[in-house]
């Protein structure tokens, strides 16, 4: 184990006791390129009730 590993690991041994030891996601904490939520429930409705290649 590299030395910054187990620093990262003791640190947070340290901060957070057993729960630090814990396997993390490793998801981004905020997509901002991410749209609403209410205009992709807009979009997908649209897409659900229109033919493709006939205008909306």
């Amino acid at each position: 184990m590299a030395l910054e590993t187990y620093f990262l690991v003791y640190y947070r041994y340290l901060t957070e006791g057993g729960d630090g030891l814990l396997p993390r996601t490793r998801a981004p904490y905020r997509s901002p390129g991410q749209i609403d939520v209410d205009l992709e429930i807009q979009i997908c409705k649209t897409r659900k009730t229109t033919v493709p290649g006939e205008p909306a």
